[in-house]
């Protein structure tokens, strides 16, 4: 459905609602990169399942390059085609139905719709997949209580975390706004990201050199620059969320 919203959009863009483009003031710009991460996270997952890989020296930066890349450049162009074909882009419910159903009629808005569910389906399935096996591995740890890393005698899956995650991520979803949720998953990642940028630092000074490991061009410049983005968008939060955060760290 996106790439048919894109395909068939980019004809019907009227350049005068893209251009000229209006001045952005800094704090909501701050706001927006915040809400942003959220749209871009995810493509960490692709690291849990390293374990598993035949070749993850090359194939864990390579996924993780590619994946961003085509991500960037499906958003823009989906941004390019909405932006220019419906100018209540800003206060619309449904952004992309609405913008589809002016130049694809009822049919392309109910398209729209359809895809969007299958594509939370498949975010929520890939989150299902890879959330409950940190919480089992933390119980291997003894990192998290022992039913935690509770196998199912049939299925051999960790069903307790499963059902757990379901349930806080159910109440999570019935309990907040859209908004809300969205900023406190971003602040949530990019602490996490400071704290492997910073892991990586002091495991490069302390691993043995190994050729079969995949080592980052620059040593320490990379993670430290990464670091100090993270900081720049996290002084973007707002006080509300930083409570919230707060409070989701301690419950943890």
């Amino acid at each position: 459905p996106l790439t048919l919203f894109v395909a068939v959009g980019v004809f019907a863009v009227d350049l005068h609602r893209v251009f000229p483009i209006q001045e952005v003031s800094l704090q909501r710009l701050g706001e927006s990169a915040l809400l942003l991460i959220f749209a871009f996270g995810g493509f960490e997952i692709l690291v849990i399942p390293a374990e598993e890989m035949v070749n993850p020296r090359r194939d864990v930066p390579r996924s993780l390059l590619v994946t961003l890349l085509v991500v960037t450049l499906v958003y823009a162009s989906i941004q390019w085609v909405a932006a220019g074909t419906f100018s209540g882009l800003a206060s619309a419910k449904a952004p992309l139905a609405s913008a589809a159903a002016q130049f694809m009629g009822a049919v392309g808005g109910a398209l729209m719709t359809v895809g969007a569910v299958c594509s939370i389906t498949g975010t929520m399935s890939g989150l299902m997949l890879a959330g409950p096996r940190v919480t089992y591995a933390l119980a291997q740890n003894q990192q998290l209580p022992s039913w935690f890393g509770t196998v199912h005698p049939r299925f051999r899956t960790p069903y307790f975390s499963i059902l757990f995650l379901g349930g806080v991520s159910l109440v999570l979803a019935l309990s907040g706004t859209f908004v809300q949720l969205a900023g406190l998953a971003a602040i949530a990642r990019l602490l996490q990201y400071i704290g492997t940028c910073l892991a990586l630092v002091k495991l490069h000074r302390e691993m043995e050199l190994d050729p079969s490991r995949f080592r980052l061009p620059g040593k320490h410049a990379v993670p430290l620059l990464a670091v100090t983005l993270c900081v720049g968008l996290l002084l973007q939060s707002k006080a509300e969320q930083i409570y919230l955060t707060a409070g989701a760290l301690g419950i943890g």
